[in-house]
C-alpha cells in the first residue's frame, strides 16, 4: 500500500537521520578500539605469547583502520548515507571478528585473572557498541555475535573447569541484556527522530500553505483585514490599502473600527461582531470611511477564525461604488422609459378621443342621410363612407388598446350581451367592403348558440372585425362565412 506523501517524507527523513547518527559515532568507536587494544597489549605483555599477542593487536588495528577508509570511500563515491551504513556494518563485523577470535585464542594462553580482564574489555566494547550503534541494531547484532561468539569456545579450551560454565552463562546473560537494551534504545531514538521529522514536515507544509494563502490574499482584488479578538488589526492586504488609502503600517495594531467606521454605525458594528463571535458568517452592505474622509459603499463579509491566537476575525470588503452607479443609472433609465410610455399613452388617448368625436358625428350624419330618399349611386357612396368611418374607428380602438397593453392599463369588461346580434351587426358593418370585391359575406350562427352571454363585447367585436376584414382582404372570389 502506498504511503501518503507526508508519511513517505517522514520515513525517508527518519532513515536519513538514523544513518547520520551511525556515521557521527564512528570516530569515537575507532578511538575506543585503539585505546582498548593498546590497554590489552600492555596488560598481557610478558604474560601471553608475544607472537600471538602481536598478531591479535595487528588484526584489531587493521580491522579498525578499515572503517574510516571505507567510510571515506563511500561518502566520496556515492554520498548516500544508506550506502555508508552498509560499509559501517561490514567494518563493525570485521572489528568484532578480530576481537572475538583473538580473545578466544588468548584464553588458553593466559592465567584466569587475565582471562577475566579480557572479558571485562570485551564487555566494555559491547557496552560502547550498544551506545554508538543504537541507531543501527543490525550493526550492533553483528558486532555482538562476532565479538562474543568465540568467547565460550575459548573459555572451554582454557581448562578452567570450575568457572568456565559460570563464565559462559554470564556471557550469554550479558549478551542478551545488551541486545535488549540496544533494541529499546533504538526504538526510543527512532520514535524521537520520527516525531522530530514529522514536526519538520508539518512545519514545512504549514509554511507552504501560509505562503499560498499569503499569495492569494496579496493578489486578491478585494480588501481583506485580519483582526484579533479586541478588534485590533493584525494584517491587511494591498487591496485594503488601495480601497481605504491607509498603508499597512498605519493600520496594523490599531482598532479598525476607529479608523474606518463612521460614528453613527458603531452600534451596528458591535451587533455584527457579536453575531460573528457566535460562528455566523455575516454579510451586509455598509458604508465605511476612507483616510481622506470620503465614504464608500461596501459589501462586507466577516467570519471568525479560531486559528488566530485568542480567536480573531477576517473581514472582507468589496467596493460597491460602481454597482451603485449602475443601479442608479438603471433606475433613471427605467423612470425615463416609464415617463415616455405614460406620455405616449396619454398622447394616443387624447388623439383617439379627438379623432373619435368628429368621426362619430360624421357617422351620425351619414346614418341620418341614409334614412332619406337617395338614388342608388348616392346610397352606395354613403354606405362606403359609413364603412370607412367604422373601419377607422376600429383602427383607433386597436391603437388605444395597444397603448393600454404596453402600460398594463387594459381592463377587460365582464357584462352580459347578445352574441348572435353582435355577430350579425359586425358582419353588416363589413358587408359593404365585401360587396366592393363582389364577395358574399354570410353570417351562419347556429340555433344552439346561446343569445345572452357574459364577456367583453367591445373586444370581441374588435377580434371579429379583424378576422372578417382579413377574410375579405385575402379572398379573391366566392364567399366569406362567419
Amino acid at each position: 500500500m502506498a504511503l501518503p506523501d507526508s508519511e513517505y517524507s517522514v520515513d525517508v527523513e527518519v532513515r536519513r537521520r538514523l544513518a547520520d547518527a551511525v556515521l557521527s559515532e564512528q570516530a569515537t568507536a575507532v578511538l575506543a578500539h585503539i585505546v582498548l587494544i593498546g590497554a590489552v597489549a600492555v596488560l598481557l605483555w610478558g604474560v601471553a605469547p608475544a607472537a600471538q599477542l602481536g598478531a591479535w593487536v595487528a588484526t584489531v588495528l587493521a580491522a579498525t583502520a578499515v572503517r574510516p577508509l571505507v567510510l571515506r570511500h563511500y561518502s566520496r563515491a556515492a554520498g548516500d548515507p544508506a550506502v555508508a551504513v552498509r560499509a559501517v556494518r561490514f567494518s563493525v563485523a570485521a572489528a568484532g571478528l578480530a576481537w572475538g577470535l583473538g580473545a578466544a585464542a588468548m584464553f588458553p594462553e593466559v592465567p584466569f585473572r587475565y582471562a577475566a580482564l579480557i572479558l571485562v574489555v570485551l564487555s566494555g566494547l559491547v557496552s560502547g557498541a550498544a551506545a554508538t550503534l543504537v541507531a543501527d541494531p543490525t550493526s550492533f547484532r553483528s558486532f555482538l555475535a562476532t565479538a562474543l561468539g568465540g568467547v565460550p569456545v575459548g573459555i572451554l579450551a582454557s581448562g578452567q573447569a570450575r568457572a568456565q560454565w559460570v563464565a559462559i552463562f554470564l556471557v550469554v546473560v550479558y549478551a542478551g541484556f545488551m541486545l535488549g537494551l540496544n533494541r529499546r534504545a533504538h526504538a526510543t531514538l527512532a520514535e524521537q527522530l520520527r516525531a522530530t521529522a514529522l514536526l519538520g514536515v508539518r512545519e514545512r507544509e504549514a509554511a507552504r500553505e501560509r505562503a499560498y494563502l499569503d499569495a492569494l490574499v496579496a493578489s486578491s482584488p478585494v480588501a481583506i483585514a485580519v483582526l484579533d479578538r479586541d478588534g485590533r488589526t493584525r494584517h491587511v492586504n494591498p487591496g485594503f490599502e488601495a480601497l481605504f488609502g491607509y498603508s499597512a503600517a498605519e493600520v496594523v495594531g490599531r482598532d479598525l473600527g476607529e479608523l474606518v467606521v463612521p460614528e453613527e454605525e458603531q452600534p451596528e458594528v458591535r451587533a455584527l461582531e457579536a453575531r460573528v463571535r457566535t460562528g455566523e458568517i455575516v454579510r451586509a452592505e455598509v458604508e465605511r470611511r476612507r483616510k481622506d474622509g470620503r465614504r464608500v459603499p461596501l459589501a462586507l463579509r466577516a467570519a471568525a477564525v479560531p486559528e488566530i491566537v485568542g480567536g480573531g476575525l477576517v473581514v472582507v470588503y468589496q467596493d460597491m461604488t460602481e454597482r451603485r452607479q449602475v443601479e442608479a443609472a438603471l433606475r433613471d433609465a427605467r423612470d425615463l422609459a416609464e415617463r415616455a410610455a405614460s406620455a405616449r399613452a396619454a398622447f394616443l388617448a387624447n388623439m383617439s378621443h379627438e379623432i373619435r368625436t368628429p368621426m362619430n358625428a360624421v357617422l351620425g350624419f351619414v346614418e341620418l342621410t341614409l334614412d332619406t330618399e337617395l338614388t342608388t349611386e348616392q346610397r352606395r357612396a354613403l354606405e362606403l363612407v359609413r364603412s370607412s368611418s367604422e373601419a377607422l374607428l376600429t383602427i383607433l380602438d386597436d391603437v388605444l388598446d395597444y397603448s393600454k397593453i404596453e402600460g398594463e392599463h387594459l381592463r377587460l369588461e365582464s357584462i352580459p350581451f347578445d352574441l348572435p346580434k353582435l355577430v350579425h351587426s359586425t358582419v353588416s358593418l363589413l358587408a359593404v367592403r365585401a360587396r366592393e370585391k363582389q364577395l358574399e359575406l354570410v353570417a351562419d350562427v347556429s340555433r344552439k348558440t346561446p343569445h345572452m352571454v357574459r364577456g367583453d363585447p367591445t373586444r370581441l367585436r374588435q377580434v371579429l372585425t379583424n378576422l372578417i376584414g382579413n377574410g375579405i382582404k385575402f379572398t379573391q372570389s366566392g364567399e366569406v362565412i362567419v
